[in-house]
């Protein structure tokens, strides 16, 4: 009996570490996710963004101009698409920020024809 006890202590321990690794892999992969979608020239899409408040999803040219940007919520938000009005090509800047304009996270995205 104490034998079966001390293994479902083992497993309850080694299933809640288990999905504290997870967690924070997921967290050191960066608020913006490890990966984005190139739908067209004109949008760019972040399959899963994490943010810890609400904020924006704001994707500047490499000269600092802003050419579109998109309001996420606390939490994970799953497609995140930012589009701007003209084509634009090579490498962007998305920058996610807080509700009070704090840069959170940003990672560069690559856009080509």
């Amino acid at each position: 009996m104490t034998n079966r006890i001390l293994t479902a202590a083992l497993v309850a321990l080694t299933a809640t570490a288990g999905l504290a690794t997870t967690a924070s892999a997921y967290t050191a992969e960066g608020a913006l996710g490890a990966r984005y979608e190139q739908p067209t020239n004109f949008s760019v899409e972040f399959p899963v963004v994490n943010a810890a408040e609400a904020g924006t999803v704001t994707v500047l040219r490499a000269d600092g101009t802003v050419i579109g940007a998109t309001d996420v919520h606390a939490g994970i938000n799953t497609d995140v698409r930012v589009s701007w009005p003209a084509q634009q090509d090579g490498r962007l800047r998305a920058v996610l920020t807080d509700a009070s304009g704090t840069e959170v996270s940003q990672r560069w995205v690559n856009l080509y024809r």
